[in-house]
């Protein structure tokens, strides 16, 4: 009986060579992808420089919480639809008829010192603007309040 089955050795090959130049601009790309992930999400947070969280009635303060600005900075907030806002500098509240009317309709109260303007520019040092805010409909779940935010003029 003769053994025709031939028995074969695999052959050895080398693995694939690895094109390190792709695997790094693979790298460089999810580095930043990961990166403009965190800024984005950063981004988002609608909070106050101290930590301290906005109410839902104001979207955004101007300028941010805890910042530094001239004496001519504009100052205000960005509020939520269904508000309205005053505001206040250094306890002496600012007149309606002194907010900037283009900004009214995006529903920011921006108000600018200057000629004509209750100050005419902001002394340096700090100050505390307070914005009282009111819903314009009626309804229990909107509620009033106010809300103080500290910045430095320079």
């Amino acid at each position: 009986m003769s053994d025709d089955s031939t028995v074969t050795t695999p052959v050895w090959t080398a693995p694939p060579r690895r094109d390190w130049k792709r695997i790094a601009i693979i790298g460089v790309v999810l580095l930043i992808a990961i990166n403009l992930a965190v800024i984005g999400i950063h981004a988002t947070v609608t909070d106050t420089g101290s930590g301290e969280a906005l109410p839902e009635s104001i979207l955004s303060t101007i300028p941010p919480c805890g910042e530094i600005v001239l004496a001519q900075s504009a100052i205000g907030a960005q509020i939520a639809t269904g508000y309205s806002a005053e505001l206040s500098l250094d306890n002496v509240p600012l007149p309606a008829d002194e907010y900037d009317k283009l900004q009214l309709v995006n529903n920011i109260v921006l108000w600018r010192p200057g000629p004509g303007q209750t100050f005419r520019q902001m002394s340096p040092g700090d100050h505390i603007m307070v914005i009282s805010y009111t819903p314009t409909v009626q309804s229990a779940r909107l509620p009033a309040g106010t809300y103080s935010c500290q910045f430095k003029v320079t």
